[in-house]
């Protein structure tokens, strides 16, 4: 967004000095997270010492906030001295409003924000009108929170889980690619799984399709993975493929789909995600990189073991440094090294997801007042989660052991994220956004609603 759109979008200004701007930023963060991104509220950050320089407040303030901006409230903190005229002239619709104190900003702000449609319950709602899978509106939501508050009195935690809500637009999916014209001249082919379950491959066909056509015309459209693989010379140096997926949150699914190009064993029960290839070499021969916007550090790790097991050293592992979420502690990083991140005696069950997975939702200090309070969410989010976790189970018609459901009440493998794009939310997020059916807590029956209609 250019400066001019920002101003043209702008509805509310905070003018303080240095020393409070981190305060400030955290007070506008709990209201409307990823307002940075919006252009509709901007902080003019004053040294402490021009304080009460009028010249340099004045001119700092009229830089971020011209005239042209039109009606913007310009919250004044910390006693900082002026000597523009801000509002007086018919066609200047800025208004000055002096504020006394940071206790004053943190009480009165959700009353401003409100008066220009940005207080979070109305933000939140224009967030998550984009989800292409049924209506999130303020009804919804309001319904979701109150399930939070039948359930003793814990609506606090349902408001705190929306604010660390990452949600991904279309618009910021593909910004977040990043591909030109240069990248796309590396490569011969460009791919996704268009055989996977759902439209998901659909949505992101078209949505990549539309990045690339106009950088690279010589792209006809988005091909399939196993196609483009199994119709080409390996031999050929000029046949490199651009793979591209959303998202890698457990690496499962992209593990899955390689072993089965592979013509590896295939569980019992499991339905093969694409033919084995006649020939390996047609992938392990061919330069490709697998480009995702969002990543997991447990999804990438997972995904490099498989490769460097598997002779895919040509395969090369993309991701953009804004979506990528560093989920494993320290412990986790070690045990995925020795070959202890998962129960022996259980198929693809964390052993201990409590200990390897850094809960990043529970570790937002903008959301939660106090570490006793992220607790408590984290244990509600724990025993409605895995009641919901078993009923997508029985929906799907699964079956797993009482362990390795119990070990994922927090989402697949116990990731426990907040994270949905507006197409689809992986299995990795917090089950009370996506999944629903009966719930008992603390001697309670909810017949729960997710707050993301047809995701699970």
């Amino acid at each position: 967004m250019n400066p001019e759109e920002q101003q043209a979008n702008l509805k509310i200004a905070v003018a303080c000095v240095l020393s409070s701007e981190p305060t400030v930023r955290k007070t506008i963060s709990l209201h409307v997270p990823g307002w940075e991104n919006l252009g509709e509220i901007v902080v003019v950050t004053i040294p402490d010492h021009w304080r009460t320089v009028s010249p340099e407040v004045s001119k700092r303030m009229e830089k971020a906030v011209p005239k042209s901006s039109g009606f913007v409230q310009i919250l004044v903190l910390d006693k900082l001295k002026y000597t523009a005229c801000f509002g007086v002239e018919d066609e200047d619709l800025r208004q000055l409003i002096p504020i006394a104190s940071l206790d004053e900003f943190r009480k009165k702000l959700p009353r401003f924000l409100q008066g220009v449609g940005l207080d979070w319950l109305t933000f939140t709602e224009r967030r998550l009108s984009k989800w292409r899978h049924g209506v999130v509106d303020k009804r919804r939501i309001t319904l979701w929170l109150n399930q939070f508050a039948r359930a003793g009195s814990n609506e606090w935690i349902g408001e705190g889980l929306l604010r660390a809500l990452d949600f991904w637009t279309e618009e910021r999916l593909i910004s977040s690619v990043d591909l030109t014209q240069e990248i796309l001249e590396a490569f011969a082919r460009v791919c996704l799984h268009r055989q996977q379950s759902g439209k998901s491959a659909d949505v992101l066909a078209n949505l990549f399709a539309k990045q690339i056509k106009p950088l690279a015309p010589k792209f006809g459209g988005i091909e399939d993975f196993y196609t483009a693989l199994s119709t080409s010379d390996a031999t050929t140096n000029d046949q490199s493929i651009l793979f591209l997926e959303d998202g890698i949150f457990s690496g499962t699914e992209m593990i899955k789909l390689l072993s089965d190009l592979l013509g590896l064993e295939v569980p019992d029960g499991r339905i093969r995600k694409a033919p084995a290839l006649v020939d390996k070499a047609l992938i392990t021969s061919r330069k490709i990189t697998l480009l995702f916007p969002v990543a997991t550090s447990f999804g990438v790790s997972r995904l490099q073991s498989f490769l460097q097991e598997n002779n895919l050293s040509k395969i090369e592992v993309v991701h953009s440094a804004p979506g990528f979420l560093d989920v494993l502690s320290l412990a986790g990083s070690e045990a995925l090294v020795n070959g202890t991140f998962f129960d022996t005696t259980i198929r693809n069950c964390p052993a201990d997801p409590d200990c390897h997975f850094i809960h990043l939702p529970f570790e937002n200090q903008t959301v939660w007042k106090t570490s006793d309070h992220a607790a408590h969410a984290l244990a509600f989010c724990k025993e409605i989660g895995s009641q919901l976790f078993q009923n997508y189970l029985k929906d799907v018609g699964r079956e797993w052991p009482a362990t390795k459901i119990k070990r994922s009440a927090l989402g697949m493998y116990g990731i426990g994220l907040t994270f949905a794009f507006s197409h689809s939310i992986p299995k990795a997020t917090l089950p009370l956004f996506w999944a629903g059916g009966k719930v008992q807590f603390e001697g309670k029956t909810l017949n729960w609603v997710p707050l993301f209609p047809n995701a699970a």
